[in-house]
């Protein structure tokens, strides 16, 4: 299996190769790159399995490379230092990420992200290429992104953020209720989506997370929010004060 690393960091681009040399032994081939026009001259002939890409780099951001190559042939990881734009972009697409400096434990887990998807070709579906213009766009025009990217076992989703009407837990599984009513179980907690998504969702109940702009009424008497959807949903009494004034700001 083949890797191709691209970073304009040296000392990156070397920690990585022997972090990859001591622990995966399946990467019979490393090749590194120091700008995105030399990985983009060694991508073609080489034909990597996996990109590691870093964002920022001096004359071309890594966004540069992912719109000059196939992104059906190969998996991507991003790599990136703490940039609050790049970070909250890549986190609603499709790919894994590395914060620098490189953690042995997140590079394992990116890696085996990268891995499954090239096992179930993720990269072939249209919705993999369309993540990752939605994670292009979100970090140029330095906006909240406005569609998320959920995996699936068998498939690859991009959904509008807009279209989530709430989210349930169950367990360290969570299910995305949206509009035209289809639902989509993921295998991570609510509290992962919490923080993902951000101000627009409220946590009314250890098991819920909501879409503000779909809580038609809150009962006092019951204790319950009604959605515009007519699904009615328990408020826990920890969370009634924070959930009354929160709908006091946007009403």
């Amino acid at each position: 299996m083949k890797v191709l690393i691209i970073d304009d960091e040296k000392h990156c681009r070397e920690n990585i190769v022997y972090l990859l040399n001591q622990h995966f032994t399946k990467f019979t081939q490393i090749k590194t790159a120091s700008s995105v026009d030399e990985g983009l001259e060694i991508v073609e002939s080489f034909n990597p399995n996996i990109v590691f890409l870093d964002i920022q780099m001096p004359e071309k951001s890594g966004f540069e490379f992912v719109k000059n190559i196939d992104t059906t042939k190969l998996a991507l990881i991003f790599i990136t230092a703490h940039d609050e734009y790049a970070i909250q972009s890549i986190k609603f697409g499709p790919t894994g990420y590395l914060l620098k400096p490189i953690d042995l434990e997140d590079l394992k887990d990116v890696v085996e992200k990268a891995m499954f998807m090239l096992a179930s070709k993720t990269m072939h579906e249209n919705n993999y290429h369309k993540g990752l213009l939605e994670v292009i766009s979100s970090f140029e025009s330095k906006q909240q992104p406005t569609k998320i990217c959920l995996s699936q076992t068998s498939k690859l989703k991009v959904v509008d953020i807009s279209d989530i009407i709430y989210l349930s837990a169950d367990s360290y599984y969570s299910t995305f209720y949206l509009l035209k009513k289809e639902k989509i179980v993921m295998s991570k907690t609510l509290k992962h989506y919490e923080e993902l998504l951000g101000a627009c969702f409220i946590r009314v109940h250890r098991s819920f997370l909501v879409n503000l702009k779909y809580i038609s009424e809150y009962s006092h008497i019951n204790s319950k929010i009604l959605l515009k959807n007519g699904t009615q949903i328990d408020v826990s009494r920890r969370k009634t004060n924070e959930v009354i004034q929160k709908l006091k700001t946007i009403s």
